[in-house]
């Protein structure tokens, strides 16, 4: 909500400014990777997406969550949840420090 309130400020940036606004939202995404992987695959780090262990490259959405939960590992699923809470919540802190630094 901040970042779209910011937006509109955007247009009287400098293309310094503007460059470097571009480069700290190109890293926004990273903030939804968990360094320690997905069980069983810790070199699927996304929280959100990832492919499903059965799909190929079919994605699965919320995989920790989705997958734990579909095999019937329900602590585990638990965990999942506090790990995609937690990127989600940094995520939002992000973008929300990057909407402040718009105007300035």
């Amino acid at each position: 909500m901040k970042f779209n309130q910011a937006r509109s400020s955007m247009k009287a940036m400098s293309p310094e400014k503007l460059a470097a606004l571009n480069e700290s939202l190109a890293t926004a995404e990273r903030k939804l990777l968990n360094a320690q992987g997905l069980p069983r695959r810790p070199w699927v780090q996304h929280t959100l997406y990832a492919p499903g262990w059965f799909t190929g490259y079919g994605v699965k959405t919320l995989p920790g969550v989705r997958e734990a939960l579909e095999d019937g590992r329900y602590p585990e699923a638990k965990e999942q949840l506090v790990i995609v809470s937690n990127a989600l919540d940094t995520e939002a802190a992000y973008i929300d420090k990057v909407a402040s630094q718009i105007g300035q």
